[in-house]
């Protein structure tokens, strides 16, 4: 699948978050403290997939998969798949390490004890992607937040689905290890928080047009009233599709959008610990290392 050029909105918003970005790659950062809103979209696309991100103090991470021979295969398109890229070896594995090399067995991969959340966006066959991923979870099992006769199990890590999600096939069920990404529809009649914790939309069809470097009126009121819906059903919220650039993110904040998500993940965690109250390093919280 070709990748479309960039509009330019696209070149506007690139030049917006220019001042944000290293000019070249160094390497994964040492750890900062963590970024609760902070969204890692693509994240398998970066120099350095989930340490990178991770470093920068990211803790929701978006993985793209396909279901191929048995194994999660990490991609964006299924031209893009490679031998060396599945999800074991890219996010399993070092989430794993990290959760071992701890002192304290129940903390998880976040020592500070926040939960890491994976958002992985199932790219075909749901059914399938999902029985292949439980089975790759199990040596999680001890960290994972967690579904167990009907009832949520707490745990330091987080998997939700999207994409081609196999609703069916989990609402049926008491005992699972995923959660389900749902959509703004799923506000109007909520299905049980046990099984839907997030809410995701797409940005310009769920808050209309708007101008090359602001959000008019009507977006704004769209994107609060919906943050309020979301709340008041105690679901996060987060949209994707939307444009690189501080004066979105000032209205995803100010509205207090539960995720922020990015493909330059420098930019916005700078941007963020400057900008969103809920960013800002506490007393004690300095470092999630």
């Amino acid at each position: 699948m070709t990748r479309p050029r960039p509009n330019r909105r696209d070149v506007l918003a690139a030049a917006a978050i220019a001042p944000l970005v290293p000019r070249a790659w160094a390497g994964p950062p040492k750890l900062q403290s963590p970024l609760p809103t902070a969204h890692a979209h693509n994240d398998y696309e970066q120099p350095s997939p989930f340490h990178g991100s991770f470093g920068l103090g990211y803790r929701s991470f978006e993985v793209d998969v396909f279901p191929v021979d048995g194994r999660l295969m990490v991609a964006h398109d299924q031209a893009d798949i490679r031998e060396d890229r599945t999800f074991e070896s890219m996010y399993l594995a070092p989430i794993l390490a990290r959760c071992r090399a701890g002192d304290d067995p129940h903390r998880g991969p976040c020592p500070s004890g926040r939960r890491l959340t994976l958002l992985i966006d199932i790219k075909r066959n749901g059914p399938t992607a999902a029985t292949l991923l439980e089975s790759a979870l199990e040596p999680l099992l001890p960290w994972l937040r967690r579904v167990e006769r009907g009832r949520i199990v707490e745990g330091p890590i987080e998997v939700i689905v999207s994409g081609h999600r196999p609703i069916e096939n989990l609402i049926a069920r008491n005992d699972r290890l995923l959660f389900i990404d749902g959509r703004i529809r799923d506000l109007d009649d909520p299905p049980p928080i046990e099984l839907m914790p997030l809410v995701s939309a797409s940005f310009r069809p769920t808050v209309g047009a708007f101008g090359f470097r602001r959000l008019d009126e009507t977006a704004q009121a769209r994107i609060g009233e919906l943050a309020e819906r979301a709340r008041s059903r105690g679901r996060r919220l987060r949209f994707w599709g939307h444009m690189e650039a501080p004066w979105v993110w000032s209205v995803l904040v100010g509205h207090r959008v539960d995720l922020i998500g990015s493909d330059v993940p420098w930019a916005l965690a700078r941007w963020l610990r400057a900008n969103d109250p809920r960013c800002r390093i506490l007393s004690g919280d300095a470092t999630d290392a």
